[in-house]
């Protein structure tokens, strides 16, 4: 067991339904404080206390508690004993044990009382510690559970259910979803498909990219009622009609599944069939409406010239919250918002009329009004079709209302962001011209101030005492800094304008020029660099010899022996390049590796400016990667990541 973190930036993800209740047991004096903070974690989160343990399993027995944090000293026992006894009856409800008592014997017990999580009272630090573990085993354990509902669920269907992951790879099936593609209970799946030949319904095969899971995947969007058949390898073809719906991640942005349903239609295709060689018009009418009134992912009404419903399937209560006998016989109205009314009734009569539609049919987009009088939105289908001379007007219906909440969220969030975007433009700007302002308005006097200087040393060397020409010395040096420093900061702030990042650069001539630029620039410190096989990658050159000549100078100048040995390696990892720069320095203290990208930060002993590594830093980010430091006492690597070429 070991303390769990987590990030109060990451906790908007979080997974924890609203009223989960979580009941601390200990003194009075802890748990005030410890309530407060759990219940200013999230909004989702209630708090019970209890000081004993006796009261804690009353309320676990009378209450809905979710989760059970203990104190290990409590008034009539011990944590370790209110777990075991709460396992008799709640063996899966999470449990976290807090505790300054850090003897093994005690770890020990609460692991083989099978304790959730162990938070140790060592430091200042131990309540948000206990805090972030309670929010994190509340979310873990929530996603359990919604998990196991969802398999459970997926194989109570009556349909075929199929996974596929971001690769088109199938990963789950239920029992009906192997059945009906004909895959062995004991066959791996990632294999089972394939010998098996998808084709549209006209016989023409399907390319990859049309396939249903994967057009959700490419276009994001569900793919719905798409009927086609499959030729197993060993048996007649299966019609199916699947729809594909893509899964996102808690973020809403990428998709990480796509799931589809199936439902075996080759009974209903070999009866069209037979129909068409007695009735080929009547077989039209017919299975066209058994097929849209038989799918359960559908609901389907039909009206009449005065829009009062005549018909309605039994998906239509899924949709509308009506049961069809109590529409059959309503007007319309019930289902149009108030706004909408006249222009329906003035649509039809112009149809009626004149033919004229200024909607397309084929696929509508609509508000509509649910028996509990709320709004939900719904895609929807018409078609006509003549009985007795009188028209009737039959819609397919699909409610949609999820599907335009996550529209309008992205659409939020893609706004949210263009925001952003502008203000760090504005911002970058804005420091560019900071930096531009300093440098032209100090760079000037700073000159000035060193040239006297100088002019003091030339003019009057020998007429002062040593403490005086100390004194000029360090006038000198910190002059020669501070230039150093407005030089340092204009290179900072232009590095967002520094051309594209779109060339393919070869590492191993940037590295050789600036080695030999180095090497030049340090001719008095005796240094050894090995490059190895550098790959190309993609970036621009003139920035990454920037990154390269920091983090070799910062090797030759904070070096404490010599020779100053440098390593230059590379590496791939997950389509990435990792590139590291290692010496045998006297490494970094640990408190000052957590600052080193800061800008102006420098190590103690250092005379640079401080605003190399934080140079070194943006450059990475702005070429979409990461860089980071491990450094010891044999030395210190400094890693950061590129995207290798592929030309």
């Amino acid at each position: 067991m070991g303390d769990t973190h987590t990030q109060s930036s990451d906790r908007e993800h979080l997974v924890i339904p609203p009223g989960t209740t979580v009941l601390y047991v200990g003194s009075e004096s802890k748990a005030g404080a410890i309530t407060t903070r759990l219940e200013q974690a999230t909004d989702h989160l209630c708090t019970q206390t209890a000081t004993a343990a006796e009261d804690a399993r009353a309320v676990v027995e009378n209450d809905d508690v979710d989760c059970l944090v203990a104190e290990y000293d409590l008034a009539d026992s011990d944590g370790i004993d209110l777990l075991e006894s709460v396992r008799k009856q709640h063996p899966n409800l999470p449990f976290v044990l807090y505790t300054d008592d850090e003897s093994i014997e005690t770890a020990t017990r609460a692991i083989s009382a099978d304790v959730s999580e162990y938070v140790l009272r060592s430091d200042e630090s131990a309540e948000q510690r206990l805090t972030d573990t309670v929010v994190e085993t509340v979310h873990k354990t929530t996603r359990l559970q919604r998990r196991d509902l969802l398999e459970q669920l997926i194989n109570l269907v009556p349909v075929g259910v199929v996974v596929h992951d971001i690769d088109g790879e199938l990963i789950q099936a239920n029992d009906r979803g192997r059945e009906l593609l004909g895959i062995a209970s004991d066959e791996p799946l990632t294999e089972a498909l394939e010998d098996h030949h998808v084709y549209h319904p006209d016989g023409t095969p399907y390319d990859r990219p049309q396939l249903p899971p994967v057009k959700a995947f490419r276009t994001g969007a569900p793919v719905r009622d798409e009927l086609l058949y499959i030729e197993p390898p060993d048996d007649g073809p299966i019609w199916v009609s699947m729809n594909s719906t893509p899964i996102y991640d808690d973020t809403g942005e990428n998709i990480v599944r796509v799931i589809s349903t199936g439902q075996d239609v080759t009974e209903l295709k070999n009866r069209e069939h037979q129909l068409e060689a007695t009735n080929a018009e009547l077989k039209k009418t017919r299975n066209r409406f058994q097929a849209l009134t038989e799918n359960a992912s559908v609901a389907v009404l039909t009206m009449d010239e005065s829009s009062t419903i005549q018909f309605a399937n039994d998906t239509v209560e899924d949709v509308f919250g009506y049961a069809p006998d109590r529409l059959e016989g309503e007007s319309m109205d019930v289902l149009i918002p108030d706004r909408l009314v006249d222009d329906h009734y003035a649509a039809v009569e112009r149809y009626l009329e004149t033919g004229t539609r200024k909607l397309d049919w084929s696929w509508v987009e609509l508000p509509a009004v649910h028996e509990s009088g709320h709004t939900i939105d719904i895609g929807l289908s018409y078609g006509t079709t003549q009985v007795n001379g009188s028209q009737l007007f039959t819609a397919v219906i699909r409610d949609i209302t999820e599907e335009k909440a996550r529209q309008r969220e992205l659409e939020d969030k893609r706004k949210q962001l263009e925001a952003t975007v502008a203000e760090l433009e504005r911002s970058n700007r804005e420091l560019e011209q900071f930096a531009q302002a300093v440098s032209h308005d100090l760079k000037e006097p700073i000159r000035t101030v060193s040239n006297y200087l100088g002019l003091l040393e030339r003019r009057y060397a020998g007429e002062f005492d040593d403490d005086a020409d100390d004194f000029l010395e360090f006038a000198a040096e910190g002059s020669e800094r501070a230039q150093r420093m407005i030089e340092d900061l204009l290179a900072y702030a232009r590095v967002d304008h520094g051309g594209e990042i779109d060339e393919v650069v070869d590492l191993n001539d940037v590295v050789e020029t600036v080695v030999r630029d180095c090497k030049r620039s340090h001719e008095s410190s005796e240094v050894d660099v090995s490059v190895g096989n550098l790959p190309p990658v993609v970036g621009n050159r003139t920035r990454l010899e920037q990154v390269f000549q920091n983090l070799l100078s910062n090797a030759i100048e904070h070096a404490d022996s010599e020779p100053v040995v440098v390593d230059v390696t590379a590496e791939q990892c997950d389509g990435s390049c990792v590139v590291s720069v290692s010496d045998n320095g006297p490494g970094i203290r640990p408190e000052e590796q957590d600052q080193i990208f800061g800008l102006f930060e420098t190590s103690r002993d250092s005379e640079g400016t401080g605003v190399g590594l934080a140079l070194c830093e943006k450059i990475v980010h702005n070429h979409g990667g990461e860089i980071w430091v491990d450094s010891g006492d044999d030395g210190t690597t400094f890693s950061f990541i590129m995207q290798p070429s592929t030309a």
